[in-house]
Parts: C-alpha cells; sequence; structure tokens
C-alpha cells in the first residue's frame, strides 16, 4: 500500500505561500481569499507529484547476504532496488535485519541513475543461530519534491542468516599453521620400539622386554620367546567436549560462557587438524546430545562449525557420568579430550574427577574451566567505598574457588587450567602441543 509522505520542500512551498498571501492582503488590499487559492495551488501542486511518482509495482528489491555471519563480528548486507519505470529518481530504503543483529538503523538515499542502484550497511550479529530479515521499505521522492511515497516490499533473494561462533582465533591458527609457525612438538618424535600402541611388527624376546607384550601364539608357532613390538603414535584422535548445562548461560554483556566455549573448540579444532589428528566433537549436559565421530578433513570441520553454530545453553545441570560413558562406548583407541566446561568448587571438580575415573588410564584428558570475564580486573581493582570493597571481596573469593578447583584436578593427574577465555585457549593449545608430542 503506497501511503502520502510529506517532504520538506511542500513545508518550504506552504511558509512561502503563506508569507506571499499576507504581503498581498496588506500591499494590495485584497482578502483572504488570495491564502486559500496560494495554499490550494500548493496542495495541488503536492498532490499531482504525489500520483506521477512511481508506485509498489515499480520496484523490485534485491537483498544479497554474506556466506555465514559471525558473532560479534561486522559483516556487510547489500540490498539491490531495480526500478520498471523511469530513472532519475531519489529514495531513501530502509532494511529490516533480525533484532539480535546490532545496526545503526540509518535510511540508505539512493539515485536511481539507470535503472537499478546498491546499497550497503554494517550490522554485527549479537546470538549464535539463523535469523531471518524482513521486509524492505522504500521512500520515492516526487520530482518536484513535494511529495513523497512510502510503502514496504519483500525482498528477494536470501532472507536468512546463520550466524557462527567468533572464528577470529581459529583463523589465526590456520595461518599460524600454513606459514609452518605452529609449534609441532610432534615433529621431533621418533620411532622409538617396546612403547606406543601402533602394532609394527615381531621379533625375538629379549631380556629387557616387557613380558606382557610377549606374543603367546607366535611363540609357540616359533618354538622360542617372541614379543610384540609397537611404534609411538604419532596421530592420536582428538574429542572436543563442549559443556552445554545451565552454568554456561552466564553471560559477560551479550556473550555467555558457551559462546566462548565454542569459539574455543572452533579453535582447538583447526590445530589438531592442522596437526594431522583426527578431530570429533561431543555436547552434554546431563546427556550426550551430540556426538560426531572423529575425522579429518575439510568435511569434518564443516560438520563441526555447522553443529558449533546451532548449540544451545539448558537449564540442565551438568553430569561427567553421561561424558565418561559415551566415550567408553565410542573410543577404540587413545584420545586426547579437551573439556571445555565450568567448575566455581572443589566439590564440583571432585564430582567430575571421580565419574571420569574409568577413562582416565587409557586417554588424556584436559579441563578448560572458563572463568568469569572481568574477574581478575576486579580482583585487583583498588577498592574504598563500601560497595567495592564488597565487590572486590567476592571477586576474590570466586577466583580463589575456581583456581581450588584446577589445582585439585592437576594434583590428581589430570590436566585443567582455569583462566579467561583469551589465556585459557593459548595454555589449551600449548598443553594439546605437549601431550601430542610424548610417546604415550
Amino acid at each position: 500500500m503506497n501511503r502520502a509522505g510529506i517532504t520538506l520542500r511542500f513545508v518550504a512551498l506552504l511558509f512561502f505561500a503563506l508569507c506571499l498571501s499576507l504581503v498581498c492582503m496588506a500591499l494590495l488590499r485584497v482578502g483572504v481569499w488570495i491564502a486559500a487559492l496560494l495554499y490550494g495551488l500548493a496542495v495541488l501542486a503536492a498532490l499531482l507529484d504525489f500520483l506521477l511518482t512511481p508506485g509498489t509495482r515499480w520496484f523490485e528489491t534485491t537483498r544479497q547476504l554474506p556466506t555465514s555471519f559471525e558473532q560479534r563480528k561486522d559483516s556487510d548486507v547489500l540490498v539491490t532496488v531495480h526500478s520498471k519505470g523511469p530513472c532519475g529518481i531519489r529514495l531513501r530504503l530502509s532494511d529490516s535485519p533480525p533484532k539480535t543483529f546490532r545496526s545503526d538503523g540509518k535510511a540508505q538515499d539512493l539515485f536511481l541513475e539507470s535503472d537499478c542502484a546498491t546499497c550497503s550497511y554494517p550490522v554485527t550479529p549479537t546470538r549464535r543461530g539463523v535469523f531471518a530479515f524482513g521486509k524492505c521499505y522504500l521512500e520515492v521522492h516526487g520530482r518536484w519534491g513535494l511529495a513523497s511515497k512510502r510503502f514496504s516490499m519483500e525482498c528477494k533473494g536470501e532472507a536468512e542468516g546463520s550466524v557462527y561462533p567468533n572464528l577470529s582465533a581459529m583463523r589465526h591458527y590456520r595461518m599460524l599453521a600454513e606459514h609452518r609457525q605452529l609449534s609441532r612438538e610432534d615433529s621431533s618424535l621418533h620411532k622409538v620400539r617396546g612403547i606406543g600402541s601402533e602394532f609394527a611388527g615381531i621379533r625375538e624376546y629379549a631380556p629387557d622386554d616387557d613380558w606382557r607384550k610377549v606374543n603367546w601364539k607366535a611363540t609357540a608357532r616359533a618354538g622360542k620367546l617372541m614379543t610384540n613390538i609397537y611404534d609411538v603414535e604419532k596421530n592420536r584422535d582428538v574429542i572436543l567436549a563442549v559443556d552445554t548445562g545451565r552454568w554456561m548461560q552466564a553471560s559477560n554483556g551479550e556473550v555467555t560462557k558457551l559462546d566462548r566455549a565454542l569459539e574455543m573448540a572452533a579453535a582447538l579444532m583447526q590445530v589438531a587438524l592442522s596437526s594431522g589428528d583426527k578431530v570429533g566433537l561431543l555436547m552434554y549436559h546431563m546427556d550426550v546430545v551430540l556426538y560426531l565421530p572423529p575425522d579429518k578433513g575439510p568435511r569434518q570441520s564443516a560438520k563441526i562449525l555447522s553443529s558449533l553454530y546451532s548449540a544451545q545453553a539448558t537449564q540442565w545441570p551438568t553430569s561427567t557420568a553421561a561424558l565418561s560413558n559415551m566415550l567408553r562406548r565410542k573410543l577404540t583407541k587413545r584420545a586426547f579430550v579437551c573439556v571445555l566446561t565450568y567448575f566455581d568448587s572443589t566439590e564440583e571438580a571432585a564430582v567430575a574427577l571421580s565419574e571420569l575415573a574409568p577413562i582416565l588410564r587409557r586417554h588424556s584428558v584436559l579441563f578448560s574451566s572458563l572463568a568469569d570475564e572481568g574477574l581478575d580486573e576486579l580482583a585487583a581493582k583498588e577498592a574504598s567505598e563500601p560497595f567495592d570493597v564488597y565487590l572486590k571481596a567476592a571477586a576474590v573469593h570466586r577466583k580463589q574457588s575456581v583456581l581450588a578447583a584446577a589445582e585439585l584436578l592437576n594434583k590428581s593427574g589430570v590436566g585443567a587450567y582455569a583462566a579467561e577465555p583469551s589465556e585459557l585457549l593459548t595454555r589449551s593449545v600449548r598443553h594439546y602441543l605437549s601431550v601430542k608430542g610424548r610417546p604415550q
């Protein structure tokens, strides 16, 4: 539906008509009919301009979205207006991005010199998932500038955009790998007989060999003791276990702990794939909600990223028992398991340790606990006012609890770090590379 709009030029014309009528009445001694006449002519001109202005049926809009959006990263949306009528038209265009996209909301001024014109505007997604764009709104100015037509119309082209976690850290580690700057401690490994778990062959038993690796079938056939020999596993399976329980809903502004965990998972996936390992993904709370078996290559990377962007935190508490049971059933070879979660007490860490006990003998487990962002700054801040003193004390207590939980796990022989996201990612990558570089 076309709606009429009043322009500043029309207002200026009415003001001019008022001034002219006052002058005529003062100098020519005419009645107020001159004012009515001038006002009528101005309104008639505006009405004629409105009727001659092209409407809805003369225009078509097309929207072009990026292949994918990333959380908290600016992206440009392109909108093209096609005219089926005359050129030389001025108009204003407004789009309708999703509510979870930050945008300046400003209308774009366009001049149709030919049959189409294109504009772009920046948006910044704040949430992950699939979001729909709405209608486009056009305001077409008349050629005389006295009136305008305002209407909405469906925008052809892409109407939905997928928002992924922020992949800046993943791209950083990909660049390091491409320039051979990613630390590859596993490259220093050499094949060592007698350790590892990849079968390499059979030879005669020597006095220093481990008797547990004696191959009794080969011994019976050869009539002398024979032993299996193994090589160090250079490549292993990597499982990224992401906690989606209620603790991961905690947010610092627009970013939740789960958002940070997914960003870390994408970066760790890139490091592991670049190091030649197979990578799998597991999401859990009370139960396992997603499991992707370890694999490598671009297809696996795409599968994992597709699973990350749609992940949502739940109201359910977290149970590492579900994680432990799934890994016991699914993993047939030694693996590196990175658990992206949050512990705020030694009691929670102790429970997780006991529930994961069945897999700790075979697999290397790292707990990466996402500390509250800004906690270090708040704990170190000078406080003089009573409320500030209270906040500082609460921050110090929370920090000590988180660090104590990580220390308990470390003392039990399980890798654990508790830090803010950027530091935690660096520590986790270094830990993975160090584990990968030593014999299993």
